[in-house]
């Protein structure tokens, strides 16, 4: 083989890669992106979703440290808690309520309604998201998002700008960040493709939450087929 075949060969064998991939024999060329080959299997996205879903877990944790975030509580609805302060208690992290995966369900609908059944469109099948008492520590936790290289940012809504048609969502804001895990680990798991999504809310308009207003949120977006 000529020079850059050697090259490219010992490159790709140089690339992390799970050994569960190897002893498949399947091998893997990590950030090869392929646009003439876009997922068509959701079955294959929540797999990829499932194994993104928990490294975004670690990344949520290390943002929300660093910047203030709280979490749902699992104590009470719409309760939150400081990460910070109980990071180092591990006794403590059942009282964080993690986003789940997006329901099967509600994917579908969306395929049907709005993505004309393409799974590759679906960008929050994996998600989670993060609270802050200040713009200033959402503005912090952004910034952090953005220079962490361990993940690539696709695309960032600012649901708080002046811009933003707050009637087409009920009122509901937040900054809602597209991203991709792209870390040793991810690439090594074949995740580093998937795109998840990371919300960022302010404590005021988390709070506005309810139950009631989620439910005419739903009925909005059913009547606009979205």
């Amino acid at each position: 083989p000529n020079a850059a075949a050697e090259a490219s060969l010992e490159s790709h064998e140089e690339a992390p890669s799970h050994p569960l991939f190897k002893d498949l024999g399947l091998l893997t060329m990590p950030l090869a992106k392929d646009v003439l080959s876009p997922i068509t299997s959701c079955n294959q996205l929540y797999c990829q979703a499932a194994i993104a879903n928990l490294l975004l877990v670690d990344r949520l944790k290390e943002w929300a440290s660093a910047s203030g975030g709280l979490f749902q509580s699992t104590d009470v609805y719409l309760d939150l808690v400081r990460w910070k302060d109980i990071e180092h208690d591990a006794s403590l992290y059942h009282k964080v309520k993690w986003t789940p995966m997006k329901r099967h369900a509600r994917a579908i609908e969306k395929l049907m309604r709005s993505y004309n059944n393409d799974p590759s469109r679906l960008l929050d099948i994996a998600r989670g998201g993060i609270v802050f008492d200040s713009f200033s520590g959402l503005l912090k936790c952004l910034k952090l998002i953005t220079a962490d290289d361990s993940v690539a940012v696709e695309r960032v809504k600012n649901r708080y700008g002046a811009d933003h048609d707050a009637q087409r969502t009920g009122g509901y804001r937040d900054v809602s960040v597209n991203l991709r895990l792209v870390s040793q680990q991810a690439q090594a798991l074949g995740a580093e493709l998937h795109i998840v999504e990371v919300r960022l809310y302010y404590e005021a308009y988390f709070r506005h939450k309810s139950i009631e207003r989620h439910t005419r949120y739903v009925r909005s977006r059913n009547a606009a087929g979205r």
